[in-house]
């Protein structure tokens, strides 16, 4: 089950976003994260304000609670680029995606 972000104030036909790619740079100091919509348009979202504390933080969680795309999805709502909830999917919906 992948998380997704459902939009407090959805965009027009945009109504959640989902993690699509993730890389982690330690060289530049940053992390690129692409969130998809449910239209199919992508977005590449830059987080350079902690750089490698961000990183190190990341890949030192539990995942076995909280996974990878949550917790990038958490640092987006908190860092202000969306405005929303995240939830679970059901495994059959990512099947037909």
């Amino acid at each position: 089950m992948a998380p997704k972000l459902v939009l407090a104030q959805p965009e027009p036909a945009i109504t959640e976003w989902r993690v699509t790619r993730v890389v982690l740079d330690r060289d530049a100091e940053e992390i690129i994260v692409r969130v998809r919509a449910n239209t199919g348009v992508a977005r590449d979202i830059y987080l350079r304000d902690q750089g490698c504390a961000l990183i190190d933080e990341l890949a030192s969680g539990d995942l076995s609670e909280t996974s990878l795309d949550a917790r990038l999805l958490a640092r987006l709502v908190a860092d202000g680029h969306f405005e929303g909830e995240i939830v679970e999917g059901p495994e059959e919906e990512e099947a037909q995606a």
